[in-house]
């Protein structure tokens, strides 16, 4: 027996009786992975340059969705998205230091990402978010996040002008580059 196009409605317990003999096989037939064939390219721009993030995956995407540092981009004048076939694109115009970051494309679940930087002649490193003033309830975890406009390796966090030990079992600090937080548990 040949199926052709095979869909997920194909799936089930297959019989074949020849004479008094018999099999049965049950077949599953499960959707093709999307891979990504081309990745997102980091990019470095200037303030106020446009810049197009573009990826290639095996088929075409049912869902499609971006984020800059971990939050869905809006889409409106200043964030454009195309879909082409395969190749999918994020026009960001007039990068802005608020823009820097990394930049995730989620296809149906499957992810690739990139970073934005800007290359101006201004290398002053400046806080683009700042940390936030907040009320927590007693025995509740929280987190403190900032963000700069460049990449910085070098990050400490103080409490009352105590710096904070990376050893505290309590306290856990990611930092990837631009972003920076302190998880209190």
């Amino acid at each position: 027996m040949i199926i052709k196009d095979a869909s997920s409605e194909d799936s089930g317990l297959y019989t074949v009786i020849v004479n008094d003999l018999e099999s049965t096989t049950y077949v599953n037939v499960t959707p093709e992975p999307l891979l990504i064939l081309k990745p997102l390219q980091d990019q470095r721009v200037h303030s106020g340059d446009n810049v197009t993030f573009t990826c290639v995956c095996s088929k075409s995407p049912k869902t499609v969705q971006w984020y800059l540092n971990g939050y869905p981009l809006p889409l409106n004048e200043r964030y454009q998205t195309r879909l082409i076939d395969r190749e999918i694109q994020l026009t960001i115009n007039n990068v802005q230091e608020s823009d820097i970051g990394t930049i995730t494309c989620c296809l149906n679940n499957t992810i690739t990402t990139a970073n934005l930087s800007l290359d101006d002649q201004d290398k002053t490193l400046k806080f683009i978010k700042l940390l936030e003033n907040d009320t927590i309830h007693v025995d509740s975890p929280f987190m403190l996040e900032c963000r700069t406009n460049r990449p910085t390796y070098q990050t400490r966090w103080f409490k009352d002008n105590r710096e904070i030990s990376q050893y505290d079992q309590i306290i856990k600090t990611v930092s990837d580059g631009c972003t920076h937080v302190l998880q209190v548990r």
